[in-house]
């Protein structure tokens, strides 16, 4: 995961904002948020061929799951415990 913000910013997939990544307090997710450059950067990503590299790579370790399919993210105030801010 670590180099999922760099490669989407370096294609200018993504901003320059800071790239936040949070675990499940006493759950096994982890959850990263950055912003896309645009609706369209959000669309080619998925036709950009060093992007769908690197989520083949996080898909066969993890799954990429909507938020509100992390138990704690049903909860006002939920808790998220800080990994990385890059």
């Amino acid at each position: 995961m670590e180099r999922h913000g760099p490669t989407l910013r370096s294609l200018g997939l993504a901003t320059d904002h800071p790239i936040l990544t949070f675990s499940e307090r006493g759950g096994e997710a982890i959850v990263e948020l950055f912003e896309w450059a645009s609706e369209e950067a959000g669309r080619r990503a998925h036709d950009t061929p060093e992007v769908a590299e690197m989520w083949s790579a996080l898909a066969a370790v993890s799954d990429f799951a909507p938020l509100a399919t992390i138990e704690g993210a049903h909860k006002p105030f939920c808790h998220f415990d800080p990994i990385a801010v890059r």
